[in-house]
């Protein structure tokens, strides 16, 4: 009975109270509204935020599903009216703008679903892989509805797949901090920049999602400011 925001705040409570919070990485996977629910979550707790590197969808509405219009004309739910269809929905509308606008932002990957539940398609092509941006295409779970997409019956199931193929991909595949300094130059073990007037450039940029801490030591001259 809660709704979406409610569920999102137990859930970042639950992470921090089953000591999730203290793996470097955590990537969270969300069936139907709980896509919606880790969404909201990943917007809101940004010590989360900074340990996802990953989020994996099925069956996601981000666009809202037909069945939650019907359903909530006769259940008093508010999870219900926070899925009905995004154009006339005011919640889902926000929850799509702040997550376009959060940094830093997971990949996602999904998949969705190909058959009917009961003679109802639960969540449309168009609605579930509405924010499936860093995969080629949204994958297509064979000979799923929409609960049989998360029951998986054997190790080759494409529900497990593309979950694999996520995480190899964009977790297991960047696991260690990268500073980049490229417009630097080595020089008797040290990085040196040459000053080239007053608006010159000397990035340094971490090229990963782990986190990096370093230090500018050995300024050759005092005045110089560093910003």
């Amino acid at each position: 009975s809660a709704n979406i925001v409610e569920a999102a705040n137990s859930l970042s409570a639950k992470l921090q109270a089953l000591d999730v919070m203290s793996y470097r990485n955590v990537v969270l996977v969300g069936h139907s509204m709980g896509g919606l629910v880790a969404m909201r979550a990943l917007i809101s707790n940004p010590d989360l935020r900074a340990k996802a590197p990953l989020v994996v969808f099925y069956a996601t509405p981000a666009e809202g599903a037909e069945i939650a219009n019907v359903a909530s004309l006769f259940l008093s739910n508010q999870a219900l009216k926070d899925m009905n269809w995004a154009d006339r929905n005011t919640f889902l509308q926000g929850l799509l703008q702040d997550w376009s606008a959060m940094r830093p932002r997971p990949r996602i990957s999904c998949g969705y679903e190909v058959l009917k539940t009961k003679s109802v398609k639960v969540v449309t092509w168009t609605s579930g892989t509405r924010i499936c941006i860093d995969d080629p295409a949204a994958a297509p779970i064979g000979g799923s509805d929409h609960i049989t997409i998360v029951k998986p019956d054997r190790a080759q199931h494409d529900s497990i797949i593309v979950m694999v193929n996520a995480i190899n991909r964009f977790v297991l595949a960047d696991p260690k901090a990268r500073l980049e300094t490229p417009d630097f130059r080595q020089e008797n073990g040290k990085y040196v920049y040459t000053l080239r007037g007053a608006k010159g450039q000397a990035r340094i940029y971490n090229a990963s999602r782990a986190k990096a801490h370093y230090y500018i030591k050995d300024i050759s001259d005092e005045s110089l400011y560093i910003v």
